[in-house]
């Protein structure tokens, strides 16, 4: 067995201490015995849907490679993301977000994409969407009431058969339309 593992250092930043950074790597690979000629590279963990052979690094193992910057107490920016390779598929995926917090307005971006690509067998499955949210905070110290609007889109595809989920959010209201006849699992 050959296995390297790698880990960015807790404190550690980028441009700026406001700026963090961290996650982990690892590949590993079988030469003999059961596994022979087995491998796996995993950098910051596997897509949610993946069931991991024993085996491989464990999933509480890895770490998202995360990057948070803190621009201000009103203001944070976080994304993260994630890849794996086996003989057998290709996974990756992310998340970005920003924030924005005030005493009357809070406000945030989310986009994010999940892929997960198999050949042994064939199958895919794939999550794209965005998420803007704006909250509005009203009344006094004693009674606070929270407004929140949301606009939202987000389409999941897999297959075969080519199949999935188109939903598009708006304020109060979400609306799915799924086309395709395959199952999702």
């Amino acid at each position: 067995i050959f296995q390297v593992f790698a880990g960015i250092k807790e404190g550690s930043f980028v441009y700026s201490p406001l700026c963090t950074i961290n996650g982990s790597m690892v590949f590993k690979s079988w030469f003999k015995g059961q596994h022979a000629g087995d491998f796996v590279l995993v950098v910051g963990g596997y897509h949610k849907d993946y069931k991991v052979p024993q085996h491989y690094p464990a999933r509480d193992f890895m770490d998202l490679v995360t990057l948070q910057f803190k621009v201000n107490d009103n203001l944070y920016a976080k994304g993260s993301l994630y890849f794996a390779l086996t003989p057998s598929c290709i996974m990756a995926g992310g998340e970005f977000e920003v924030v924005f917090h005030s005493p009357i307005i809070d406000a945030s971006l989310r986009i994010y994409a999940h892929f997960f690509i198999s050949w042994k067998p064939f199958h895919y499955d794939i999550l794209i969407g965005i998420e803007i949210k704006i909250g509005h905070i009203t009344g006094n110290d004693v009674a606070n009431q929270r407004v929140t609007f949301v606009l939202g889109a987000e389409l999941h595809i897999w297959g075969p058969d080519f199949s999935g989920t188109a939903k598009v959010t708006l304020g109060f209201i979400s609306k799915t339309i799924k086309f395709g006849s395959g199952d999702q699992t």
